[in-house]
């Protein structure tokens, strides 16, 4: 199965990493950073950054090995319903969640219950999914920094057809489905969407979903805890409300965040984002309203292509919101060069990001040293949800970088 990926406009850049967070421009050359020493990509044997139990489960196995180049996990897993190639650890959790949700649904339909009522089942499935379709940005030229990783089969995706629309028929019975299997209900997932739709489109649904709770073990790799990290309260607003009222309830939160109309437009109208993306960064920055500046953020995220950037820019959102709730506010977002960058009531700078592996490479060391200097500020905090070689952390200590490791 393919992965959704794009491309930078500027070659031999690292990928949608910690540089998306420290840059702030073009690299400038700099004698000084010739001088240092190096680290490269690493690869990892899949034991190394996964447990068992996750690494291989009911249908399907992680295996060797996984890179680490842009500092995003490159895994490669096989399951029953074909290959995934999941670019980030918080990707992979959704994706492991997708194969379980998979297993219960294909599991109902060989239920006798399901085969009787088999002849009356209602034909357009991919039309009436409810899926937002992504559409991928065909051209390179408005890539920003940062996101190289993604850039092999850009010009491919831009090619994708346009189903010619879609029904609201079967779309609460689908919402609910998808609810009570812990999935996001506007995945990108088209072999889940399917069968979301296959199983809510039944004549015998209610019955069906009764029976799920029987088959079905979720493992702790639900909605609530992957790596799209959605709370309750929205998790309820996604399962409950249509597409349409989402966007009404999503275009008045952006509104409240200070955003303006051609703002909100570019956003709600972006198809590299899902409807769940869209709802929890705009939830996110309404949440986040009194941070001066925050209305920034949607100028920062304009490109977007595939579905592991879209849940980068959203984590990397979450994260600050995370931040100035548990350990200190924020009142400031600043914009350096489409590089969102927090400040506390004292200045210090604070950068988050959902990153899996930091390295010490030379994007990092010069996109860093640029970020100082272009803030003014001798230091930053950095808070990350993945760890950092020790060369890594001797060297972001060196810069004035505190690194900070997100809580659970």
């Amino acid at each position: 199965m393919k992965e959704n990926q794009l491309h930078n406009n500027r070659p031999n850049l690292f990928a949608l990493t910690v540089v998306l967070i420290l840059m702030v421009g073009g690299t400038s050359s700099n004698s000084a950073y010739a001088q240092q020493e190096y680290e490269p990509a690493p690869v990892f044997d899949v034991q190394q950054v996964l447990s068992p139990e996750f690494a291989t489960g009911p249908g399907y196995k992680v295996v060797d090995k996984v890179d680490a180049n842009g500092m995003l996990y490159s895994f490669s897993v096989w399951s029953q319903y074909g290959w995934y190639r999941p670019q980030s650890m918080d990707m992979l959790k959704i994706r492991i969640a997708e194969i379980n949700a998979l297993n219960a649904l294909v599991q109902l339909q060989k239920d006798p219950l399901f085969l009787e009522g088999v002849s009356d089942q209602v034909s357009g499935t991919l039309e009436a999914t409810g899926k937002a379709i992504t559409q991928p940005i065909s051209t390179l030229r408005n890539i920003p920094l940062g996101l190289h990783k993604f850039g092999k089969n850009l010009a491919e995706r831009g090619s994708q057809p346009t189903p010619s629309g879609q029904r609201e028929i079967h779309q609460k019975a689908k919402l609910e489905l998808a609810r009570q299997l812990g999935v996001d209900p506007y995945t990108d997932n088209q072999q889940l969407q399917e069968n979301l739709y296959t199983v809510a489109a039944h004549k015998n649904r209610g019955q069906l979903a009764v029976r799920i709770g029987t088959i079905f073990v979720p493992g702790g790799v639900g909605l609530a805890v992957t790596g799209a990290q959605i709370n309750k309260g929205l998790q309820n607003r996604l399962y409950t409300m249509t597409p349409s009222e989402l966007k009404q309830v999503n275009e008045t939160n952006l509104a409240s965040a200070g955003c303006d109309a051609r703002q909100i437009g570019e956003f709600m109208n972006n198809p590299g984002y899902s409807i769940t993306q869209k709802t929890v960064i705009a939830q996110t920055m309404a949440d986040m309203k009194d941070v001066n500046g925050i209305h920034q953020y949607l100028d920062t995220i304009k490109y977007v292509p595939g579905p592991e950037v879209a849940l980068f820019y959203q984590r990397r959102l979450q994260l600050a919101h995370e931040f100035s709730q548990t350990t200190r506010p924020l009142v400031e977002m600043k914009d350096l060069n489409n590089t969102p960058v927090f400040f506390d009531s004292q200045g210090k700078m604070v950068a988050t990001v959902s990153i899996d592996y930091i390295y010490w490479n030379p994007e990092v060391a010069q996109k860093l040293s640029d970020l100082i200097k272009g803030t003014g500020s001798a230091s930053v905090e950095l808070r990350i949800t993945g760890t950092a070689s020790k060369i890594a952390q001797e060297k972001l200590r060196e810069y004035g970088v505190t690194l900070l490791k997100n809580p659970e």
